[in-house]
């Protein structure tokens, strides 16, 4: 037996958990341990069900009395003595939450930087006309002004109500004690003191503010920006300014704001940040699917239970079967159809022809309402109209059963709302992708992205720490194999091998030292080109200073490890025993 001893071991003390036969090993701590044999020999009863469990045991027992209340009273391994253990984290083969909001980008905090860097230099366009649109400061808009010509007239507006008759008077009364003078109402100047006409209360009113005139010449910085600032302040970060070149009889109008915004269609954007593009919150999900990137329809087919049986027999199998009266209801309304347009409830289903079928599903068309003796709304239009405004959850459980998840047609399937998809950033290569085409890339061509983006000077000290990061965790999905998969990926849809590499990417990436790491047979589904990466990647966190084990039967993952250990020699009852442990060349 190896001769390893004080904190830079793990001892472990009659060990018989499941089928271990009462063994005794020492494991050595900061170093890439591979336990190996034959499946079902007791590998993982070793490495899970005796060193993590114990880990996560004592763990536990650190804790106070109060938040060990809120946990789960954990039984102790069958096991004399484990002496040396770090904090433990397991890592095992198994499929990832089924929850559709988590993603390949999401998991691995990819997502979360991406929000960060889209919020920071990504460029607004008009989600309608496509034109990038700006924010302006103050002195920016000042600027602007300064440099139309000398002797130019200006008159500084502050919008402020689009909207009907009855609040204006109102309006009107709040400018006058705040010291305005003027106000443009509809396109016509007047005077707030004077003697107004009533306004109509159907008819909608744009008003805006005079805040000054002048006319452009030397020494107007000042109290242009005061103008303008007094403007903004009005008009919700948003100001208008008329102006008419010297000698010209044309007055030109100009809308500038400090807030993303197109002066040509009105469209806005409020101050961007990362939470406007996250699809978890109602500032960036999409309005119709809420971020699940899908919708639940009623499915036709679903409905279909035999085609060649008839309607009497019963070839829909529908949402009211469970309910013995409205069946009796629905299959009498059915009846009704088919009498209606002379069709016989005793034909197979298939040779019921499309228009009548379209009528089950769909209802009676409009051309034919006004010949019809009866009302029918169709199946599908029913089910629909039930589903959105029943309150009963039985009824809204029985119609889910024919209903699938369809690619919301609002966003599809990129989850955020149209404003937030207009936001891009530009490659060489890739061209303008807006977030949601990023997360459609590889993880290859992300990284490709990240490395090659071209950030002005203004925007580089911001980027720096965000672009390092993303670079970082891209580069660890790399190291695990993982290059081709597509960041957008739902977790649920990965094998369970991927699921592990994807946690121990993001393990990487965590940058934690002093822990104990414990995987279930990492390399499995990854090609042999891999297994090198695969191997780096847990060298890489050995090298960080924590203990890595691993149950693998790989046998360039066995030799590229510091300490094996076997156990064996069979499956079963005939496992469960030390068979050999030291380096791989001790043992080979």
């Amino acid at each position: 037996m190896n001769q390893l001893k004080g904190i830079d071991q793990i001892t472990i003390r009659g060990a018989r958990q499941h089928n271990l036969k009462n063994i005794n090993v020492n494991i050595p701590r900061h170093r890439f341990v591979v336990i190996t044999g034959t499946s079902g020999s007791g590998k993982s009863s070793l490495a899970f069900n005796t060193i993590y469990a114990e880990g996560q045991r004592k763990y536990v027992e650190s804790l106070s009395s109060y938040a060990r209340q809120f946990l789960d009273q954990l039984e102790k391994p069958d096991v004399d003595s484990i002496e040396g253990l770090s904090p433990a984290l397991a890592i095992e083969q198994r499929s990832s939450s089924p929850n559709p909001r988590s993603t390949v980008a999401t998991s691995t905090e990819i997502y979360d930087y991406l929000r960060v860097l889209y919020s920071s230099i990504g460029i607004p366009h008009d989600p309608n006309t496509g034109e990038v649109i700006e924010k302006l400061t103050i002195d920016n808009i000042v600027e602007k002004l300064l440099a139309l010509e000398d002797g130019s007239k200006v008159i500084v507006l502050s919008p402020i109500l689009h909207d009907k008759g009855s609040d204006i008077k109102n309006i009107i009364e709040r400018l006058k004690r705040n010291g305005f003078i003027r106000a443009r109402i509809n396109n016509e100047f007047i005077q707030l003191d004077e003697a107004l006409k009533p306004f109509q209360k159907n008819i909608k009113y744009k008003i805006q503010a005079v805040v000054d005139r002048i006319v452009i010449k030397d020494g107007l910085r000042s109290r242009l920006y005061s103008s303008v600032e007094t403007a903004i302040k009005w008009g919700a970060l948003k100001v208008d300014v008329m102006h008419q070149g010297k000698g010209e009889s044309t007055w030109v109008e100009d809308k500038f704001s400090t807030i993303y915004t197109n002066p040509k269609t009105g469209f806005s954007l409020p101050e961007i940040t990362p939470k406007h593009f996250s699809f978890n919150s109602h500032y960036g999900a999409c309005e119709m699917c809420h971020g699940v990137g899908s919708i639940l329809q009623v499915e036709e087919s679903l409905f279909i239970k035999d085609e060649n049986l008839s309607l009497n027999d019963g070839a829909i199998h529908s949402w009211w079967n469970r309910n013995k009266k409205l069946k009796t209801i629905h299959d009498k309304q059915l009846e009704k159809l088919a009498n209606e347009f002379n069709v016989s409830t005793k034909e197979k289903f298939s040779d019921l022809g499309d228009n009548f079928v379209k009528m089950i599903f769909f209802g009676i068309p409009e051309e034919k309402k006004s010949d019809s003796s009866i009302k029918f709304e169709g199946l599908i239009n029913q089910a629909e109209r039930l589903y959105s405004t029943s309150k009963s959850e039985s009824t809204k459980r029985n119609i889910r059963r024919f209903m699938l998840p369809k690619n919301c047609p609002n966003c599809n399937g990129a989850r955020l709302k149209k404003s937030m998809r207009s936001i891009t950033i530009e490659h060489e290569v890739f061209g303008e992708l807006s977030i949601d085409k990023f997360t459609k890339l590889s993880v290859t061509d992300a990284l490709r992205f990240i490395k090659e983006i071209s950030v002005n000077n203004s925007n580089r000290l911001i980027c720096k720490d965000v672009l390092s990061e993303l670079s970082k965790r891209l580069k660890f999905l790399v190291d695990v194999g993982l290059s081709y998969l597509n960041l957008n990926r739902e977790s649920s849809s990965l094998s369970g091998g991927e699921s592990q590499r994807i946690r121990l990417a993001t393990q990487m990436g965590s940058g934690l030292s002093g822990v104990l790491y414990v995987l279930d047979e990492p390399s499995a589904g990854l090609h042999q080109s891999d297994n090198a990466l695969l191997i780096k990647a847990f060298q890489n966190l050995r090298d960080l200073g924590n203990t890595v084990i691993v149950v693998e039967h790989d046998a360039e993952t066995i030799m590229s490890s510091d300490y094996v250990i076997d156990i064996g020699p069979g499956a079963g009852p005939r496992g469960g025993k030390l068979i050999a442990e030291g380096t791989p060349r001790d043992i080979t």
